[in-house]
């Protein structure tokens, strides 16, 4: 939280506005049921489907959460997401938001030990996370072995941890300082991968819109190359090229297909297509 509210007073400076998701926030609030999964997989698609940069941070601890059974996932969801059965909620969500496209704004804290949990409470969850641990150690070498570059691990603040430091301080200081580097770490990162995502530089500041329009002209010729999964997509770029050509006069034209389908990719060589022809990109 704090990390996040630093990147977005060092984003506003530079007329970038940073908007924070919790993708999680609502797993303890609501039941696990097939609408919520739905419902948190459809919040990623919301993040991506904005054309922007989406910045992704995960913190794994020492369970992987809700584990659907089969029939808890919907035939229509298993089948748009690419659901692999016997995964958790949390490994989908990751898989479906960063993994599959090996995604270089994701950024991985896996939690070593320290738990803070209770005696009692210890002694309740040791079956579930005895069958969790090598579930959860295995996503964790799929995650570091795919993303090598993008994993840090950090300690958790424990108020009744003892011993010391090299320099002789309370064991609780030195594990809230290493909780503080961790949060710069996170800060820096998505400070890099921001100023790559937007051509920033400290000595040549870029205009906010021209840097929006640099971002644009670089999706647009990304999507060119992605081909669609539309029913006859030659047809439905057929009558995107109609419609553009009539000037406006007919009614106004939807496309209407679920994330993924390939509709940017349609728009763009549709734009593309609309340049070469000496046309004005904002028509």
């Amino acid at each position: 939280e704090h990390a996040f509210r630093e990147l977005q007073t060092w984003c506003e400076a530079d007329h970038i506005h940073l908007i924070v998701v919790d993708l999680f926030a609502s797993l303890e609030r609501e039941p696990c049921s097939s609408d919520f999964l739905e419902l948190c997989l459809r919040e990623v698609d919301r993040c991506t489907e904005a054309g922007v940069p989406v910045l992704f941070l995960g913190l794994l601890a020492e369970t992987l959460g809700w584990t659907p059974d089969k029939h808890e996932v919907p035939t229509a969801v298993a089948e748009q997401y690419g659901w692999i059965h016997g995964l958790s909620l949390v490994e989908m969500m990751c898989l479906h938001a960063v993994y599959r496209n090996k995604s270089a704004n994701a950024l991985f804290l896996f939690r070593e030990g320290g738990s803070l949990d209770t005696p009692t409470q210890k002694a309740q969850d040791q079956r579930r996370q005895s069958e969790d641990c090598s579930r959860l150690q295995h996503f964790k070498l799929k995650l570091t072995e795919r993303f090598p570059e993008q994993i840090e691990t950090y300690k958790p603040y424990n108020p009744s941890s003892g011993g010391t430091n090299a320099a002789g301080q309370n064991g609780k200081t030195a594990t809230r300082d290493g909780l503080q580097i961790c949060r710069q770490h996170v800060v820096t990162y998505f400070q890099d991968r921001i100023r790559r995502q937007f051509q920033m530089t400290d000595t040549q500041p870029v205009d906010a819109m021209e840097r929006y329009r640099k971002h644009q002209d670089d999706e647009l010729a990304r999507k060119l190359n992605v081909w669609p999964v539309l029913p006859s997509p030659k047809t439905v770029e057929r009558q995107v090229q109609l419609y553009i050509n009539q000037g406006g006069q007919s009614p106004l034209l939807i496309c209407s297909m679920y994330p993924g389908s390939g509709k940017t990719g349609v728009l763009s060589r549709s734009v593309n297509q609309l340049l070469k022809n000496g046309g004005h990109p904002y028509t």
